[in-house]
């Protein structure tokens, strides 16, 4: 009689490693699941998302942490591991390029923008990812939520 390999008696920890060793980089483009990231030194590499992000969005622009194959060869894969905190506003041009509109530290996830007739650019400053939803429902958020008013370039 063959004996089938059980689980186990060591129950599974939700515990997850921090990688704190992880490559910095930030995502160029995202197709079905798949993300091109540019390192620090130039270098292209192909990634998808660990399982520890969950349904977190990672979208081009996002600055990223990840482990795995960094070797960018044809078959190389990474994970991210880790999405930063947003802290700036992009725009994609006519030609497909990504250029910043608006960087600062007090940005924290910029999720709404608006041209004014006066020619300024209002971006609101949310700080969705402080919310229990986020944080293993544990609310971090900090008034004041606030509104940047800035001068766009012509």
């Amino acid at each position: 009689m063959r004996v089938r390999a059980g689980k186990g008696s060591r129950p599974r920890t939700r515990t997850r490693p921090e990688h704190a060793d992880a490559a910095a980089g930030t995502v160029v483009t995202v197709d079905r699941g798949r993300y091109r990231l540019r390192l620090a030194d130039g270098q292209l590499l192909t990634a998808i998302r660990a399982r520890e992000l969950g349904r977190r969005a990672v979208v081009v622009g996002d600055r990223v942490a990840m482990v795995g194959d960094l070797g960018g060869g044809p078959d190389a894969l990474a994970r991210i591991v880790r999405v930063e905190e947003r802290s700036s506003l992009l725009r994609r041009t006519p030609a497909g390029r990504i250029e910043t509109v608006a960087k600062d530290a007090r940005l924290q996830w910029p999720d709404t923008y608006s041209f004014a007739a006066d020619g300024n650019l209002y971006v609101a400053n949310s700080a969705i990812h402080k919310t229990p939803s986020w944080n293993k429902g544990v609310g971090q958020p900090r008034q004041p939520f606030r509104i940047f008013k800035m001068a766009f370039p012509k």
